[in-house]
């Protein structure tokens, strides 16, 4: 995920601004100097910087900024910026991996996420094999203490129905495998890797063989 900061630097200087310059202590951040305006009257001048934190490993980052005068003389600043680039986590509280659950029952999943900064949203998708879908995912509400229910018109059943293409008068006795993905964005844009809970579905129920 791409993520970019914008900083405006400037100076002012009886005999006129000739030049700005922003730098960053971290090899890991880009800083890529954009326009500029000088106005000659009253001796300012603007640059605009795009920031590129992209790949940044540390969560502080220092910047000098060095503006000269006409004259050769240089005048310097120095600031920090406080970086979060660490994800959410995901927990499952409810069910655990590779549980036995009925399909024909109403279910809920339950669980919490948790972050340094506000978690945004969470989101989940259905597979029925262990591998995480890149896209198809449902925002649920409550994101710290979220649940996914499955009820009514929207039991698991319904979902192995359209997971494997099959018709409830077809379902096999023997358990189907759903995994259920979850992953989580903090209000900075980090998204944890999708986190996957493994239940065995018996769409049976508990039905007499």
């Amino acid at each position: 995920t791409e993520k970019i900061m914008w900083f405006l630097i400037g100076g002012e200087d009886a005999n006129g601004i000739a030049d700005g310059n922003l730098t960053c202590t971290s090899a890991n951040t880009t800083v890529t100097k954009g326009t500029s305006r000088v106005d000659e009257n009253n001796g300012t001048a603007f640059y605009s910087y795009k920031i590129d934190i992209s790949h940044e490993t540390q969560t502080l980052l220092t910047f000098k900024v060095e503006v000269e005068d006409k004259s050769g003389l240089i005048s310097q600043k120095s600031f920090t910026v406080n970086v979060d680039n660490t994800a959410p986590t995901v927990n499952i509280n409810s069910h655990s991996d590779g549980s036995n659950v009925y399909g024909t029952d109403a279910k809920t999943i339950r669980g919490t996420s948790a972050d340094s900064n506000n978690v945004e949203k969470i989101e989940y998708a259905l597979t029925k094999d262990n591998a995480a879908p890149a896209s198809g995912y449902i925002e649920i509400s409550n994101p710290l203490n979220w649940e996914i229910k499955f009820e009514d018109n929207n039991k698991l059943n319904d979902k192995i129905a359209t997971l494997y293409s099959v018709k409830n008068e077809a379902f096999s006795e023997a358990p189907y495998d759903v995994y259920l993905w979850l992953k989580a964005t903090d209000i900075y844009g980090n998204v944890s890797e999708p986190k996957a809970l493994h239940l065995r579905v018996l769409a049976m129920g508990d039905k007499p063989k």
